[in-house]
This record gives C-alpha cells, sequence and structure tokens, in this order.
C-alpha cells in the first residue's frame, strides 16, 4: 500500500473504535512505514517501551504536574481496540519507529481535560446535528455505528480508510478548532512536517478532527527546513512531576 500525501500517511481515527483500530493495524502491517507518529503525549515517547512489555488492557498512562501556580492531573487511556494502543504494537511488529506527537498531559491546551482520549466530537455538536440529520439518527454513536462500526466487517482496508477520511473531513467542515486544539494540532503539524523530510515513509494516528487541519497544514510552504521539535518542559519548577503507567 503506497504512502499518500508524499511520505506521510494521515490515520485519522475515533478514540476507541474497534473499527479504526482495525483500519490502523491493517495500514501499517500492509504499508511497513519507516515511523509511525501517534497522537500521545510527547514527553512519554522514551518510555513507550514499558507499554510494549505484554500488559493485557486496559492500561493508561498517567500524568500528574504540581508547581506553585497550578495543579494537573491528566490520563491517557488503552482498551484492547484503541487505536493508538494497536499502532503501537503493529509499528513495533514492522520495526517501526514510534513516536508520540502531542503536548504532554501538563500543558495548559489540556486544562480542564482529564481525558486525553475522551469523545472530542462532542464539542463540535453542530457538525455533528447536521450530520445525524442528513442520515435521520438520533445520537452521535448510532450515527458511527451506522456509517463505520457494522459495515467495516464487509469492507477492504482502502473502502473502510476511504469512509473514514470521508466522515472526519465532513465533520470537522470549515469549523475552527478551539485555542487549545488549535496549538495541539500546531504542534503536532511540526512533528509531522520534521519526519517527512526524513527517508522512508511516515504513518499519522490522530483523532480524526485534527486530520483536515493538518493534512492543511502539510500543504503550506515552509520558510526554512523543518527540524526535530523540541518536547516543552513546565514554564515552572514542579515540586513534583512523573509520568507513569498503570491498569485502569
Amino acid at each position: 500500500m503506497p504512502a499518500a500525501d508524499g511520505a506521510v500517511r494521515l490515520l485519522g481515527v475515533r478514540h476507541h473504535s474497534p473499527a479504526c483500530a482495525r483500519s490502523v493495524r491493517d495500514s501499517i502491517l500492509e504499508g511497513r512505514p519507516a515511523r509511525v507518529l501517534i497522537e500521545g503525549p510527547a514527553d512519554f515517547t522514551d518510555r513507550i517501551g514499558e507499554l510494549l512489555l505484554g500488559h493485557t488492557p486496559p492500561v493508561a498512562l498517567y500524568s500528574y504536574l504540581r508547581t506553585d501556580e497550578r495543579s494537573v492531573a491528566s490520563y491517557a487511556p488503552f482498551c484492547e481496540h484503541s487505536p493508538e494502543w494497536v499502532a503501537l504494537h503493529a509499528a513495533k511488529q514492522v520495526g517501526a519507529e514510534t513516536i508520540f506527537i502531542d503536548l504532554p498531559a501538563w500543558h495548559p491546551a489540556f486544562d480542564g481535560r482529564a481525558n486525553r482520549y475522551g469523545d472530542a466530537e462532542r464539542r463540535y455538536a453542530a457538525a455533528m446535528d447536521r450530520l445525524c440529520a442528513a442520515f435521520a439518527v438520533d445520537s452521535v454513536d448510532a450515527l458511527w455505528d451506522h456509517l463505520v462500526e457494522l459495515p467495516a466487517e464487509r469492507m477492504t482496508t482502502e473502502a473502510l480508510r476511504e469512509r473514514l477520511d470521508g466522515y472526519f473531513e465532513a465533520l470537522r467542515g470549515n469549523t475552527a478548532a478551539s485555542p487549545s486544539d488549535a496549538e495541539r494540532e500546531s504542534y503536532m503539524l511540526e512533528w509531522i512536517r520534521w519526519a517527512r523530510a526524513l527517508p522512508g515513509d511516515t504513518f499519522v494516528v490522530t483523532g480524526g478532527f485534527h486530520r483536515p487541519a493538518l493534512l492543511r497544514g502539510l500543504s503550506e510552504p515552509l520558510a526554512s527546513p523543518p527540524t526535530r521539535p523540541r518536547v516543552p518542559a513546565p514554564r515552572s519548577s514542579p515540586t513534583a512531576a512523573r509520568p507513569a503507567a498503570g491498569r485502569t
């Protein structure tokens, strides 16, 4: 399966979706990219190996930070059919480098959001109402099951990927991201641009709402060659801060 968008293929997902997990797994195993970038806390990349030690989901990454100014706690949960969890293991199977490319959990962009993989679609009620009305269903979950989960087993990997890409494009439409999502998308785009300049293909697994914005960002010209993004550090010296992995 050739990579799209030059050397980059963007795999938009709905978090905790079995159909998306299948699409991610099959895409990585068939495409065998050189690297897989995943929407996850960038300050945890050097501990990804701990997630690949044979754990049985559900598990979660838990981050806690306390400074003189603020105290925050957040977690990134994984179940057996989480696309991010499946991507980690499929990447290992094909020998791909794996990198988390989202802002750290303590970052102000996550203030008020304890679950990194919570259903962000619900923040865009107008778009979801429009789609539900078009398909005559009464909830986001019913819409998703009708369009994706129920027919997924009868679809090829490419057909499912096309269905997902169309859904997420319709979801995003012309909706502007919130300031926090815009900041996260800007940071993830830095990683994708850097990876695109490297030899070999790059597959990117992110929430589907971000995919259209990331595609648009990749089409914009750059003033200078991209460099590897730095992982942000807390602005204040923390009195306690430590990422950890644990069972949910």
